[in-house]
């Protein structure tokens, strides 16, 4: 397997077991989101996320969640929608960056920046079909 292919499935395995944690944190401890974009440079990010996502926190939390599945199912698909998984993946680690500039940025610039170097490749075959001949 090329290690372009062995990049998609990490990333694929990351968006899902960040669904997961999303799923079990929004049922066991919403409270833990109130105050993400507190870390934010942006007045508008905070201001947003006050005023718009934490009143109706399962709503958007929900939504992140089915954004995080759809992108580990584009990523593990061949061309055209493994193309479209690293872009959509690039916007979200890009969106992510003001969130978290306590620290938490870097980690997304670089997951950008891997993200954009894999959308040079062609992936003319999905992840499970590499791995298990299907």
């Amino acid at each position: 397997m090329r290690y372009q292919n062995v990049a998609r499935l990490l990333f694929a395995l990351a968006f899902f077991v960040g669904a997961v944690a999303n799923t079990v944190m929004l049922l066991a401890s919403p409270d833990i989101y109130v105050g993400f974009a507190d870390l934010s440079f942006f007045r508008f990010y905070r201001s947003l996320w006050r005023n718009l996502v934490v009143p109706r926190l399962g709503i958007w939390v929900t939504l992140v969640i089915v954004f995080e599945i759809a992108l580990g199912v584009l990523l593990l698909a061949p061309d055209p929608y493994a193309h479209l998984g690293l872009i959509l993946a690039a916007a979200f680690a890009l969106f992510l960056v003001p969130f978290w500039w306590g620290g938490g940025a870097l980690i997304n610039v670089v997951l950008l920046a891997l993200l954009i170097w894999l959308l040079r490749f062609d992936y003319p075959e999905g992840v499970l079909s590499i791995l298990f001949g299907a």
